[in-house]
């Protein structure tokens, strides 16, 4: 019997050690796996880290990249204006700080009021007449580039014919400007009237020109268009965006 009990007691013991032991052993696996877990997590933070500055890195090239793609156009399209202007070097420089000056104050680029300065030149206007066009242009585009050239284009192609014409005139409406109505204003005639007068070659491009004039003076609706475009959220933006 007391064998028995000595037994009994003894199995006893060992159950407790035993379960002790796996409960230490459970204690450990844990702290192990905890050890784990933080060893992955900084391994995690240290690739997100990484990733970060891969990201960051191809960003920086990319602004890098775009200011130099920038820079150069720029570049081509003042020795482009040196080469209209026939190598007129003091010309041309007088001509692109006027540029620049307009720019700073609307909401285009250098690049793109020197293209469309330039594509108004290469239709032989002159640089200065070519200018005051421009900023008549860039007034009744409100600010819009894509616009700007259009009209740059459409008057352009006008000025060198010597007359308005049907396409031209089209192309201006679809850019948001009827010459013909400024012209009917001040003429009194109507625009059906107008647009005889025209397919007979009866509208000058000096009556094109005036009306551009005219559409932006004081008073009218295109009256500082680039200018207020330019003092908009949007605008002030955008000039930011160039500047970076």
């Amino acid at each position: 019997m007391n064998n028995d009990v000595d037994f009994q007691i003894n199995i006893g013991g060992n159950a407790i050690v035993s379960l002790t032991n796996i409960a230490n052993q459970f204690e450990e696996v844990r702290g192990e796996a905890k050890k784990t877990e933080s060893l992955i997590s900084r391994i995690s933070e240290r690739l997100i880290l990484v990733n970060q500055s891969f990201e960051l890195a191809g960003n920086v090239s990319s602004v890098f990249q775009s200011l130099a793609g920038a820079g150069l156009e720029f570049e081509k399209q003042q020795t482009n204006l040196l080469t209209l202007l026939n190598g007129n070097a003091e010309a041309a420089e007088r001509l692109s700080e006027s540029i620049t000056r307009y720019g700073s104050a609307t909401p285009y680029d250098r690049t793109s009021l020197l293209e469309a300065q330039k594509t108004m030149m290469s239709f032989g206007l002159d640089a200065d007449f070519a200018f005051q066009k421009l900023k008549n242009i860039g007034d009744i585009a409100l600010g819009d580039k894509e616009t700007m050239k259009s009209l740059a284009l459409a008057f352009s192609q006008a000025t060198a014919s010597g007359k308005l014409m049907g396409q031209d005139l089209m192309q201006m409406i679809n850019a948001g400007f009827n010459p013909l109505e400024v012209i009917s204003r001040k003429t009194g005639e109507s625009i059906a009237q107008l647009k005889e007068r025209m397919s007979a070659g009866g509208i000058s491009a000096e009556e094109l020109a005036e009306a551009f004039q005219t559409a932006t003076q004081e008073g009218e609706r295109f009256y500082q268009g680039a200018e207020r475009a330019g003092a908009t959220t949007a605008g002030r933006l955008e000039k930011k965006k160039e500047k970076c």
